[in-house]
């Protein structure tokens, strides 16, 4: 499936069994989809050390990979992201009580995660600092840097993609 947004494309896939088990694979057939749309020929993806996907020499085209579950995302954009799900309406309110701001209890817990996780995988800080992260009725703020959120339901999935 495909959706555009904020100038972010969007490219999902409900697999049979576990998404992380299928993003190899299907990681090349979203590039090739979204390569397709932007007039380009098929890229090759490489990975950093922390796994952060990127496309050496396509300039002005990034990606950034999320699952959870059986769903399984892409998004692809001309600037850096990072992106995450989670089931709408997962509550961890143990979680929520320890890490998250007044400000953050006040939305929706699925909201307030993949904000965070967008954001540490935007920054390639790692998970582990994704709990340093606030978000703001803005956006999200990691140490003295602001980002913007694009967060939507799919499918009963909390899409979260930071730029």
């Amino acid at each position: 499936m495909l959706l555009t947004r904020n100038k972010i494309t969007y490219i999902w896939y409900r697999t049979k069994g576990e998404a992380a088990l299928d993003s190899r694979k299907l990681l090349p057939v979203a590039v090739e989809e979204y390569c397709r749309l932007v007039g380009a020929e098929p890229k090759e993806v490489h990975f950093t050390e922390a796994g952060k996907p990127y496309f050496p020499g396509f300039h002005g085209h990034f990606l950034s990979v999320t699952h959870t579950g059986s769903f399984l995302l892409f998004a692809f954009a001309p600037f850096p992201i990072g992106v995450d799900a989670e089931p709408e309406g997962a509550v961890r309110s143990r979680v929520a009580l320890r890490y998250f701001t007044p400000f953050e209890q006040s939305l929706p817990f699925a909201q307030v995660w993949t904000g965070r996780e967008a954001v540490a995988k935007l920054t390639g800080v790692g998970l582990s600092h994704a709990l340093k992260v606030r978000l703001t009725p803005t956006g999200a703020m990691l140490e003295n840097s602001e980002f913007h959120l694009d967060s939507f339901v799919l499918e009963g999935t909390r899409i979260t993609c930071a730029y």
